[in-house]
């Protein structure tokens, strides 16, 4: 029969983060307004993983797996930034990004592929598959709001930058596979909402008349809730769980990147494109599945580090002056 197993209530954070930003933020951002500049700035692009992902399958000879993760997608982002003074401004962003990826396997390199199946804990016993088919998708959405102070060198322009970051995470796995002929599935969903504090700098100098170089980098530490939701169902058990589990956790990171900027016109448009790299730790739940009728099937986890996410990708950028 199914369960369902609930560890923990939602953190309270989650009604207050909203009048927190109302409370410290906004009075800054229409003080901005109304004295200074503002410029909306838009960014795409696309994206690649690297993350090590779930392995869903392994081959008890050359020890082979096959694993389930996103492998690309792309990325999007709006943002309007006031330009207080000379050296001081406030932005607000929007991103979102989503990835996907699939994999069919129907044998690993050295041998047959094979579920690892454990009707006792700790002991694991190889089931050949004639066939496996596993999808992956992750769904990011964020927010940050941001103060930067802006000083000149004599080699370039420094900005160093601090705020918030508010963030939404969805990584789904899918497995289908055949087990002696006989159907076994399971859903993975894994969700983070968290927020919590962002500190930077980036660094530009001009290279021509029309082009300056640049870099960027920021790390960041969200507090929040994780929930993990498994259902898993089997013929063979003729079983079906369902498991939902809700925990505090702690998910830090970093990002960086590389540009070339130059104007477009005379009223003030900049064109940006690059390349930029993130990783993000302690957001997604990589434990392994759950009991189907007194078995543990997979996926597991080869290390503690594959619930990091690693990210990568070109993008381009408009700033418009309104």
């Amino acid at each position: 029969m199914g369960s369902v197993q609930q560890v923990s209530q939602r953190p309270i954070w989650k009604k207050l983060w909203l009048s927190a930003f109302a409370v410290l933020w906004l009075p800054s951002y229409l003080q901005a307004a109304d004295q200074g500049d503002v410029t909306l700035l838009l960014k795409g692009g696309a994206l690649f993983d690297e993350s090590e992902g779930y392995v869903f399958a392994q081959d008890i000879i050359s020890f082979g797996a096959a694993r389930a993760n996103p492998e690309d997608g792309f990325l999007g982002e709006i943002g309007l930034r006031y330009q207080h003074d000379a050296d001081t401004d406030y932005g607000i962003f929007f991103y979102s990004s989503y990835m996907n990826g699939d994999e069919n396997v129907t044998n690993i390199a050295g041998g047959l592929g094979f579920l690892p199946i454990q009707p006792v804990p700790g002991t694991t016993v190889p089931i050949a598959v004639t066939g496996i088919l596993a999808k992956a998708e992750r769904l990011d959405v964020r927010i940050d709001f941001e103060r930067g102070q802006t000083r000149d060198l004599n080699s370039g322009e420094f900005r160093w930058f601090g705020g918030i970051r508010a963030e939404y995470l969805r990584n789904d796995v899918d497995i289908q596979s055949t087990l002696a002929a006989t159907p076994l599935l399971l859903d993975r969903e894994s969700y983070f909402l968290g927020i919590g504090p962002r500190l930077g700098g980036e660094y530009r100098t001009r290279i021509s008349n029309n082009w300056s170089f640049g870099g960027k980098a920021a790390a960041f530490a969200l507090f929040g809730q994780r929930r993990t939701k498994i259902r898993q169902s089997s013929t063979i058990f003729a079983n079906v769980t369902n498991t939902t589990s809700d925990e505090f956790a702690v998910a830090y990171g970093g990002e960086a990147e590389l540009s070339f900027s130059r104007p477009l016109n005379e009223s003030g448009w900049v064109l940006t494109f690059g390349y930029g790299a993130s990783i993000l730790a302690g957001a997604i739940d990589n434990d392994p599945g759950l009991p189907i009728g007194g078995a543990l099937f997979a996926p597991i986890s080869i290390d503690d580090d594959d619930d990091a996410m690693i990210t990568h990708g070109l993008f381009f950028g408009i700033a418009v002056p309104l």
